[in-house]
């Protein structure tokens, strides 16, 4: 008698010898099937021959927003740097109401309840922020700050406002 790992690897010689166009098959349908399974989960695979050369990878960076997060912001820690300031919940639904960016439809959410100021002119500078003029002449502008998610409004070059925004990982 011989043990069972024997028998199978004589058994495999027997498949691969008498019929090699069933391990042509089924290498294929294999690959096809890890696509599909990886396709149901949200993850998207050009190919078989990228999926083979996915096992040498040690490293995958992912930086966008809706493919690890939800893209649903939240605002925390609202900070009116100037006491003032008590328009800056108006200057951010207003200035916010012009953009289709991800963050500004959060933003839009979030200040739904609030009176938008108008802002005639928009300058929207992607990926740095977007500024707005309105009929007294005040600047608004909404830039990203040094700290990542920190996010600061200022008018006429004076910072009034911070917040940070929060972009949760999606389950």
């Amino acid at each position: 008698q011989q043990p069972l790992s024997v028998a199978l690897l004589r058994s495999i010689a027997v498949l691969v010898i008498a019929c090699p166009c069933a391990m042509g098959l089924a290498t294929p349908a294999a690959v096809m099937v890890a696509i599909g399974k990886a396709a149901q989960r949200g993850i998207l695979i050009r190919g078989g021959d990228t999926l083979e050369r996915l096992a040498g990878v040690t490293r995958i960076i992912f930086d966008k927003t809706g493919t690890l997060t939800d893209g649903a912001f939240e605002v925390r820690n609202f900070q009116r740097i100037d006491p003032h300031a008590s328009e800056a919940e108006a200057a951010l639904a207003g200035l916010e109401a012009h953009s289709q960016h991800p963050i500004a439809k959060s933003l839009q959410r979030v200040y739904a309840h609030v009176t938008p100021m108008e802002f005639p002119t928009i300058d929207e500078k992607r990926g740095i922020g977007i500024a707005g003029t309105n009929s007294q002449n005040v600047y608004y502008e909404i830039r990203k700050a040094d700290r990542g998610t920190a996010i600061e409004l200022h008018r006429n070059n004076q910072l009034i406002a911070t917040f940070e925004i929060v972009d949760r990982v999606k389950p």
